[in-house]
């Protein structure tokens, strides 16, 4: 960070842990930074907060000053305070592996967001509110990367409209499927909407592959 005046904060990559998959062991390390140890706002938006460990993040003070209301009343804390951060600097990365990073831990917020999915009110409503301190923040921001915050927005609407139609068969009717549709309030552009559907089934189809070629 001295050597990187230009950076408002920084992170390192990380050993992750998975306590829901026996201790399998993995390594956090965000692509967008593989050519670069810096970056921008822009990937800090589009890519949410999961793409830190967020026990590597070190913040300058003056950059997370101040925090405003739609910081406290966000689902999560994370990710608002990176965006906070990464609005007054560059971000920059450390490729070396620092800490450890528990995934899904027993009382973290990732394994409670996991147990909400069986609930699709509260799955809805957790990104509803994820949605609704984006809108802030673009407010707040001044409305200078907007572009990005309408991006992730409707990312996250597809995402939601995508596991709507996925729910289980057996648990949801086609209408019960429909409703929940509804409720998503999806406004964005068709095209947008098949490209999104088209790499989810890619994804799969790729992951299907792949473990029939082991077989």
């Amino acid at each position: 960070m001295v050597a990187n005046p230009e950076c408002s904060w920084c992170f390192h990559s990380a050993k992750c842990i998975h306590m829901d998959r026996t201790g399998i062991q993995t390594v956090m390390k965000p692509r967008q930074f593989f050519k670069s140890n810096k970056s921008t706002i822009k990937h800090v938006i589009l890519r949410g907060g999961g793409f830190y460990p967020t026990a590597s993040a070190m913040f300058r003070s003056h950059s997370i000053k101040d925090l405003p209301d739609f910081y406290f009343s966000a689902p999560i804390g994370d990710a608002p305070l990176a965006l906070l951060a990464s609005s007054k600097g560059s971000v920059g990365y450390l490729d070396e592996i620092m800490s450890v990073y528990r995934m899904n831990l027993a009382g973290s917020w990732s394994n409670r967001k996991n147990q909400e999915a069986g609930s699709w009110d509260n799955y809805l409503n957790t990104h509803k509110k994820i949605e609704k301190y984006l809108q802030e923040f673009n407010v707040y921001s001044g409305f200078r990367y907007e572009k990005y915050l309408k991006s992730r927005i409707i990312h996250l609407k597809c995402f939601l409209f995508w596991r709507a139609l996925s729910l289980p068969v057996d648990m949801y009717s086609i209408n019960q499927r429909l409703q929940r549709v509804k409720a998503i309030d999806l406004q964005c552009e068709v095209g947008y909407l098949i490209k999104f559907i088209f790499r989810a089934s890619w994804t799969l189809l790729s992951i299907l592959t792949k473990k029939l070629h082991k077989k």
